[in-house]
C-alpha cells in the first residue's frame, strides 16, 4: 500500500506504529518505521530527505541487534534486513548522482547476503539483483568493463534463482555493455540468449526493452 496511489493512510499507520513502538521501547519496530519512511522517500525521488530516515533506521537496527547479540538466528535476520536497507541508500545516492557511494552501498549489501546460508530464501535472487544494480551503476558512469564484470557475476545467481525475467534482463544488460564497447559480435550472442526467454514470458515492458536492441540481430547491422 505504501507505494500505491494512496500513500497517506499507510503513512499514518506507520506513524501510529512508531508511537506504539516508542511507548514499549521496541527498537526493531522503530527501525522498521524509519526504514519504510526512508524507502518511500527514496523511491518517490525525495533522495536527500530519505537519508536521515535511513540513518536512523540503521541506528535502531544496530540497537536491536545489540539487545539480542546471543541470538544467532535473529542476528542473521537483522543483518539481511540491513542489507536491504543498504539498497535503499544506493537508490538515494543514485538519484543524487553520487554513483561511487551508490556502488559502495550495493557492495556492502551484497557482502551481507554472501554471508548468508546458501539455503536462505531469496539469497540468490538478492545477490543477483545487487550485482545487476552495480553493473547498471557502472554503465551510467561509462565504466563498461566494470559493468560487464558485475553482469557476469550476476548470471550464476540468476540461473540458480530460476527467475527467467531477471535472467533475460541481465543478458540484455550484457549486450548493451558490449555494444557500448563496440563488440557487436558478443552483443549479439547475449541478445540471442535473451530472445527465447523474452518470447516465452511475453511481458510488454520486457518486450519493449528487447525490441529496442533487436536491430543488432539483423544482418544489415553486421558490417
Amino acid at each position: 500500500l505504501l507505494f500505491g496511489y494512496d500513500s497517506i493512510r499507510p503513512l499514518n499507520h506507520l506513524k501510529e506504529g512508531l508511537a506504539l513502538s516508542r511507548k514499549i521501547k521496541d527498537n526493531y519496530q522503530i527501525a522498521v518505521y524509519y526504514y519504510w519512511r526512508g524507502s518511500f522517500l527514496a523511491r518517490t525521488s525525495h533522495y536527500e530527505r530519505s537519508l536521515p530516515y535511513l540513518d536512523t533506521a540503521l541506528l535502531f537496527f544496530n540497537k536491536h541487534a545489540e539487545e539480542y547479540k546471543e541470538d544467532k538466528k535473529l542476528q542473521e535476520y537483522v543483518r539481511l534486513t540491513k542489507a536491504n536497507l543498504l539498497n535503499e541508500y544506493a537508490t538515494a545516492y543514485m538519484g543524487l548522482y553520487q554513483y561511487e557511494k551508490a556502488i559502495s552501498s550495493y557492495l556492502q549489501g551484497a557482502e551481507q547476503w554472501l554471508g548468508a546460508s546458501p539455503n536462505y530464501k531469496k539469497r540468490d535472487e538478492a545477490i543477483g539483483i545487487t550485482y545487476g544494480n552495480i553493473a547498471g551503476s557502472y554503465r551510467q558512469i561509462g565504466q563498461f568493463e566494470n559493468a560487464l564484470k558485475y553482469c557476469y557475476m550476476s548470471v550464476p545467481y540468476r540461473l540458480r534463482d530460476g527467475n527467467k525475467e531477471f535472467l533475460a534482463r541481465i543478458y540484455m544488460e550484457i549486450s548493451v555493455n558490449y555494444t557500448a564497447l563496440h563488440n557487436l559480435d558478443s552483443s549479439r550472442v547475449y541478445l540471442q540468449k535473451a530472445l527465447p526467454l523474452v518470447d516465452e514470458l511475453d511481458q510488454p515492458l520486457l518486450n519493449t526493452n528487447f525490441y529496442l536492441q533487436k536491430p543488432l540481430l539483423l544482418p544489415s547491422s553486421w558490417g
